[in-house]
């Protein structure tokens, strides 16, 4: 308080002398009072340690008052840094706190910032020696632990901690405001701070441990830098750096281990046992290589070598990838396991260079090639098969970049040096792709050869697909897609198929049954294809995973199933993305019908091998697919037009799926009959659409009507026929969607047997209504129950229909028509399925029906009725009145009552929304309102009892916001403070209403409204209110008081009160200052009474074993010897000792304290030792902390 009341009295209207001579005094006073009353009266220490806080939190005030006041802003900052610290470092020394200490920081930067603005000079010289300052206080305090004050070294060694890393930080952000020199020689003695750490500082070695070389590193890299090393050079020494980090923790592993992982295994029962998984030591290896491997990639374009650029000045771009390759291989031998990949940087490193010749990346792979080869024959079982594995990988990788060395121009054109690479690439792919293939078949293969199968096959298919988008020689691009095709087939032919589950073989290595059959498994293995086999039970054989003799599965075989799925659509997937890769590639229409012959027969040869139903099923239907696009493709190419080809198309659709309904009973081995009706189905139904975006603007009307046609047809046979209830559906999407294009203008050319559409729009609307009455009376006589739902959906259908065409011009007595059959319609319903939403939506529909019934008869009379507000009004009132009619007239209500109160409830409720409508407007303002109100006051008869008392008074505010309207066009306006009031008065009286009833539970739901729409408006007077309106508020808290006191509502109450006292400050808001001081000094008198009360002590003898002021410095009875321990955590003070209670400022004993108890160092409250009642509690007794 006293803080914030210094700030605010800089601005006082005082004259400048008297503000300086004021807050000097006060902090001078607090200041010294303070030290005195710690070193004379202990007893009062909190209360002198809250004394000096106030007076150092005070010192930037008066700093900043004297900067204003002298208008030299720079001196008074570094006059106020310099008084400022010595203060600080006075009172952490007088009252030995740390905490005082560390807050010694800010003013200790503030000189150092302060003196740079005054003096001009260099900022980095100050935090060189400071930081250097540092490091020798660091090597003293271990060396010569009594050359200075303990409190104060401590403090500059733990906040340099975080200065040093900050002024490092600083000087990279300064940027071109420090010298390279500069900012070396600040690194480099920022490395031997951190060095004196790790040798002279026993806690946080590991931090201190990472800190060394992470800055070590660093000044290596700006020392070259200031030296004039180019980019590239500074990179690569970085990169050589992190690399002899990396050699050293792997030359000494033991050590490192031990020294990075012992604290995290100091909670194990063997504590010398380290798991990979949580060892330090290998995250560090990882962590180092990773940024190895970004510096030597920043050496590489940095020099110049990259992918975009040429030669630079730097180092060879093979340099830092070959340092990066063998730091992994050493790794990767010295490690093993997961850290075998990092091999795969070192690889991949070499494809970001240069790639006009790319003969590094070739050098690299080779060497990793080799590298692989000589790790697999020094392993045994599965890892051997891996680095196999690997190794093909990498020379697959290296087959392109061979030819792109060694097939140079001119024998090839230059543009087709690449193209070649990338079908050498897809080449080896498929090789691999085929080897894993036939290793299969001689039962040779290996875990991981359906992986290999499926990657080799998956990437064999993204390279023909990137040839395809990106090659101008066709006979490469043909060649890369014959080979996927060709290659995806023959292996989905010639594997045996998957299980129904997606599952199918498991092969076994020689070797791996050598060990099976050593263990006593049995194993059962694949011989090769049988397709009588296939087709009599689609036989799925397993065997055993390959034998490890490692450890990972030494003597045990481990049952693993091939990935059937994967491997049988490999065929399907090739056949697809040839597809659509020769868009790209240039693919004639006579590629095409060859590659559907293809689909065809490998759709009927997998079918035939197919031993389940659905598999049969889903290859009959591919191909049944692949023959409807054969059919589109031949049409195309007999030169028929494209209103042809969608007709011709759309026929063998119609006619595969009548013919498949004729020799169902044929079919019956296969599955998916369902899926291939709807299938055909689905066909019709898109034909249409895909026609209108192929041939657009020239779509003609007649082709439509045909799709539509042979839709209808077909799912009305699929219907009648085979009884699918759910067929039903796209025929009445196929009727309605025929009357759409008969009797609306969609824009089709004029040509053909129908040049336009035959229907006028109202005569559609009609006849979609007719269809719907229609499927009602469907409903309402018909049983059976499958035409139950196509009965329903279907009237909906076209009932909606109906609606959009009728209301489509807004005009014509077709509206009334339609709007009238569909709330008939409704109603039908409604009573026929006991449901009564219907009602509902009947009601809707004479809501709908009346307006447009007003509005016709208002054009055939030439616009008597007036605006359309009251025309509104009017179409309101006649639905009323008809849905009122209804709901007393219509048979069929049900016991509850639903239909009476929901045509009851929509007629109110469209009558009041009409009515709200009407009320903008002046002219139609008081009709809506009195409607309004009339509705309000009608609902408390349609209302259940139980809520009625409820609605009567939420109808109360609604006849109050129509009259506020009335007295608003009446009053030609009202203030918005006042309209606000309206709602204040209302609920108020809601309130007073709710309490008298005996209703205090909604009393207090008003009541708060009131109040807070009351304060929230009394808010607003505060800027621009008149007088009028604040006393009105001010009132308003008094009687909000007053109902408060009187219904004994504490709430209420400091709320009525809470507003006065706002709106009193508001009048005394000049006087902040002064209000602040004046409680700040109340609230020092009052804690300071309060202490002085608490060390008078109980009576003597009160209590065994606890000691009074007036008591010896002798130790009480039963009082055992002990250590004092200092709440700040900085243990007891020098020359202290047992049982004494002396602190160390010799003042001597405190009155009344214990044998075996210690005085808190930093002389912050009485000793433990006192009596319960003579001591303030170690909730009071602390350090100056930023709460006190």
């Amino acid at each position: 308080m006293l803080v914030a009341a210094g700030g605010l009295f800089i601005g006082a209207a005082v004259p400048g002398a008297a503000r300086a001579a004021t807050i000097s005094v006060v902090v001078a006073l607090f200041y010294v009072s303070g030290l005195v009353l710690h070193t004379r009266l202990p007893h009062l220490r909190p209360a002198a340690v809250a004394f000096t806080g106030t007076g150092l939190a005070l010192l930037p005030v008066a700093g900043l008052f004297f900067g204003f006041l002298t208008g030299q802003v720079a001196l008074a900052w570094f006059a106020t840094a310099v008084v400022g610290t010595v203060a600080y470092v006075l009172a952490a020394v007088r009252l030995h706190s740390r905490v005082v200490a560390f807050l010694t920081l800010p003013f200790f930067l503030s000189i150092a910032l302060s003196s740079v603005s005054l003096l001009g000079g260099a900022l980095v010289w100050y935090f060189t020696c400071s930081i250097g300052v540092a490091a020798i206080l660091a090597g003293l305090l271990r060396l010569a632990p009594g050359w200075l004050p303990e409190v104060i070294s401590w403090a500059v060694v733990d906040t340099h901690r975080l200065l040093a890393p900050s002024a490092l930080v600083a000087s990279v952000l300064l940027g071109p405001v420090l010298t390279e020199a500069d900012r070396a020689q600040l690194w480099v003695v920022a490395t031997l701070y951190y060095a004196a750490l790790l040798a002279f500082y026993d806690a946080q070695r590991i931090q201190h441990f990472y800190a060394v070389r992470l800055v070590g590193t660093i000044t290596v890299v700006l020392t070259a830098g200031a030296a004039g090393s180019s980019a590239g050079w500074i990179s690569f020494l970085l990169a050589v750096c992190l690399a002899l980090q990396i050699t050293a923790l792997l030359a000494v592993p033991g050590r490192a281990r031990t020294f990075l992982d012992a604290a995290r295994s100091a909670g194990r029962d063997n504590p010398d046992v380290v798991t990979r998984r949580t060892s330090l030591y290998a995250v560090d290896v990882v962590l180092t290589f990773v940024t190895l491997g970004l510096a030597a990639a920043a050496s590489i374009f940095s020099s110049g070598w990259g992918i975009l650029a040429g030669p630079g000045d730097g180092p060879d771009a093979l340099l830092p990838v070959l340092l990066v390759l063998i730091t992994g291989m050493a790794i990767a031998v010295r490690s093993g396991g997961a850290l075998e990949l990092l091999v795969l940087p070192g690889a991949l490193l070499s494809t970001m260079t240069r790639w006009d010749n790319p003969w590094r990346a070739e050098t690299v792979l080779a060497l990793t090639a080799v590298y692989l080869v000589l790790r697999a024959g020094r392993s045994t079982g599965r890892y051997r098969e891996r680095f196999m594995l690997a190794a093909r990988g990498a020379v697959t990788v290296l087959a392109p970049i061979a030819v792109l060395v060694h097939l140079q121009p001119p024998l090839p054109p230059p543009w087709q040096v690449g193209e070649v690479a990338g079908l050498a690439l897809l080449v080896a792919f498929a090789v691999n792709q085929l080897v894993e293939v036939r290793r299969w078949r001689r039962r040779s293969a290996s875990v991981y050869s359906p992986w290999v199968i499926c990657t080799a096959s998956g990437a064999s298919l993204v390279t023909a697909v990137a040839l395809a988008s990106g090659t101008e020689t066709f006979a490469i691009v043909a060649s890369g897609l014959w080979i996927c095709v060709l290659a995806g087939c023959l292996t989905s032919l010639l594997l045996p198929l998957g299980e129904a589950g997606g599952r199918g073989l498991s092969p076994a290595a020689p070797h791996d049954i050598e060990g099976i059959e050593a263990s006593g498994h049995v194993l059962s293995a694949a011989a090769p294809h049988d397709p009588t086999g296939d087709a009599a039970g689609g036989r799925v054989l397993s065997a055993a995973a390959p034998h490890d003799s490692t450890g990972d599965g030494a003597g045990k075989a481990h049952v693993r199933n091939i990935p059937g799925a994967l491997t049988e659509a490999i065929g399907p997937v090739s056949l697809v993305v040839a597809a659509l890769a020769g868009i790209g590639a240039g693919f004639g229409i006579r590629s095409y019908e060859v590659l559907l012959v293809v689909a065809i027969g490998y759709g009927a040869l997998m079918a035939r091998r197919a031993g389940d139903r659905l598999r049969r099923g889903a290859y009959l239907l591919a191909a049944q697919l692949s023959f409807t696009a054969l059919v589109a493709t031949v049409s195309a190419d007999l030169d028929l037009s494209v209103h042809e080809v969608f007709a011709v198309t759309a026929v063998s659709i119609a006619v595969q799926e009548l013919v498949r309904v004729l020799l169902r009973s044929r079919f019956r081995q296969a599955g998916l009959q369902g899926s291939s009706a709807w299938l055909s189905i689905g066909l019709l139904a898109t034909v249409p659409l895909a026609y209108l975006a192929v041939s657009n603007p020239d779509a003609r009307l007649d082709v439509i009507v045909l799709h539509l046609v042979l839709l209808g047809t077909v799912s009305a046979v699929l219907f009648l026929v085979q009884h699918k209830g759910a067929t039903a559906y796209p025929a009445l999407y196929a009727g309605a969607a025929l009357i759409a294009v008969l009797s609306k203008d969609f824009g089709l050319a004029p040509a053909g047997l129908l040049p336009e559409a035959p229907l006028s729009v109202p005569v559609g609307a009609l006849v979609a209504v007719a269809c719907a009455v229609a499927l009602a009376m469907v409903r309402v006589r018909a049983s059976a129950s499958r035409l139950r739902m196509p009965s329903r959906i279907g009237a909906g259908l076209f009932a909606t229909e109906a609606v959009l065409f009728a209301f489509a011009d807004g005009a014509g007595w077709d509206r009334v028509v339609v709007a009238a059959a569909v709330a008939g319609i409704g109603f039908t319903l409604a009573q026929r399925e006991a449901f009564s939403g219907l009602d509902a939506g009947g009601a809707a529909a004479v809501i709908v029906a009346a307006p447009a019934f007003v509005d016709q008869v208002d054009r055939t009379t030439g616009g008597t009725l007036g605006s359309d507000a009251i025309r509104l009004l009017g179409g309101a009132v006649l639905a009323a009145a008809f849905l009122h009619l209804a709901r007393v007239f219509l048979p069929g209500e049900d016991a509850a009552g639903h239909r009476y109160r929901i045509l009851g409830g929509l007629a109110l409720g469209w009558t009041a929304v009409a009515a709200v409508l009407a009320m903008p407007a002046d002219d139609s303002a008081v009709a809506g309102s009195l409607l309004l109100a009339v509705v309000a006051v009608l609902g408390a008869w349609e209302v259940p009892a139980r809520i009625r008392s409820v609605y009567c008074e939420v109808a109360f505010l609604v006849v109050v916001l129509s009259v506020q309207r009335v007295a608003w066009l009446l009053l030609d306006g009202i203030d918005f403070f006042w309209a606000a009031q309206w709602w204040v008065l209302a609920l108020a009286l809601l309130a007073a209403w709710s309490f008298t009833r005996g209703v205090p539970g909604r009393g207090l739901l008003w009541l708060p409204g009131s109040a807070t729409i009351l304060s929230a408006t009394g808010l607003l007077t505060v800027a621009g209110g008149t007088t009028g309106a604040q006393v009105w508020s001010l009132c308003g808290h008094v009687v909000l008081l007053a109902a408060g006191v009187a219904l004994s509502r504490r709430l209420f109450s400091l709320w009525g009160a809470v507003g006065i006292a706002l709106a009193l400050l508001w009048f005394l808001r000049g006087f902040t200052f002064l209000l602040l001081t004046v409680a700040a000094l109340l609230l020092l008198a009052f804690a300071v009474w309060k202490l002085n009360r608490q060390g008078q002590g109980p009576p003597p003898g009160a209590q065994t074993g606890t000691g009074t002021p007036d008591d010896g410095p002798g130790p009480a009875p039963g009082a055992q010897a002990g250590t004092g321990a200092s709440d700040d955590g900085t243990g007891p003070a020098p020359g202290a000792q047992a049982g004494t209670g002396a602190p160390d400022d010799g003042s001597g004993p405190a009155p009344g304290a214990q044998a075996g108890t210690g005085a808190p160092d930093d002389g912050s409250g009485p000793a433990p030792g006192e009596g319960s009642g003579s001591h303030p509690g170690p909730e009071v007794a602390r350090d100056l902390s930023p709460q006190s």
